[in-house]
């Protein structure tokens, strides 16, 4: 866990671009020091209108398209986040090392036995901690409840990201599950997976042919350290995606049972 630590440094925040023309919420793209190498790092702040108060957050980590892109204005909300917004979220999207317009020589997504793989790995911790610190010296954001969203990679990956970082409280992971490449021990997910303990609802598609049922998702889902009545696994007959209703069913419930549905 000691990997993922950084000397305090100031922040340095830089509000780069505000746009308010969307009618359901506002856009600030948002720079910052990165926690190592004298790197600026961003992220892309999406606050929903007709809310009042401190707005409870959400800190997401992307799918592996992320790393696919080239430009920050590819950062764009799914339907997922969009409910997410509506529910009275504010959600926070960090420009990971290696996505977007932090590309580097990283190509996929998957775990490999390698220190550029695990390298990686620590900055996108760092990466998120540093995030948080963002959101943490706002006025306008809870922290309090601070909820961890992740699809398919940010799901998987969440094996590790969620317990570095206590400030998490909640998480809602979509089509999540252990990759099956191999990496180096530091950075093995599934070492990290039973120090989860906050709340967590998950859900898949039956038919996943990234995370397969029997085979990546239940072994994650089980290893997960949370108490059992606190952690929900729900397949739906769908592949890699779940049924945007069901989706908002089940998180609506979620966060009816943690105190966080604003609605």
């Amino acid at each position: 866990k000691r990997q993922f630590d950084y000397e305090p440094v100031p922040l340095d925040i830089k509000i780069l671009k505000t746009d308010n023309s969307d009618p359901d919420y506002t856009y600030e793209l948002i720079e910052y020091n990165a926690a190592y190498n004298n790197e600026r790092m961003s992220g892309v702040l999406f606050k929903p209108k007709n809310f009042n108060g401190r707005l409870p957050a959400i800190i997401n980590y992307p799918t592996a398209l992320s790393i696919y892109a080239s430009d920050i204005s590819e950062v764009t909300l799914g339907q997922f986040q969009k409910t997410l917004l509506k529910l009275g979220h504010a959600i926070f999207c960090p420009i990971y090392k290696g996505t977007y317009n932090r590309n580097d020589e990283l190509k996929s997504y998957y775990p490999a036995k390698t220190d550029f793989y695990k390298d990686h790995v620590i900055m996108w911790g760092k990466d998120m901690k540093r995030s948080i610190d963002v959101i943490q010296s706002r006025t306008d954001l809870d922290l309090s409840n601070l909820m961890y969203f992740g699809f398919s990679w940010g799901g998987e990956i969440s094996n590790i990201m969620i317990p570095i970082e206590p400030r998490i409280k909640r998480a809602v992971l979509i089509v999540a599950g252990y990759a099956f490449d191999e990496s180096k021990p530091e950075v093995e997910a599934a070492s990290y997976t039973p120090f989860i303990k906050v709340p967590v609802l998950m859900l898949n598609g039956k038919y996943d042919y990234i995370f397969p049922s029997e085979t990546s998702q239940k072994p994650m889902f089980e290893l997960i350290g949370t108490n059992k009545n606190d952690k929900y696994w729900y397949l739906h007959e769908s592949s890699h995606t779940v049924p945007l209703d069901e989706f908002t069913k089940k998180v609506k419930i979620f966060l009816e049972k943690m105190g966080m549905n604003k609605e």
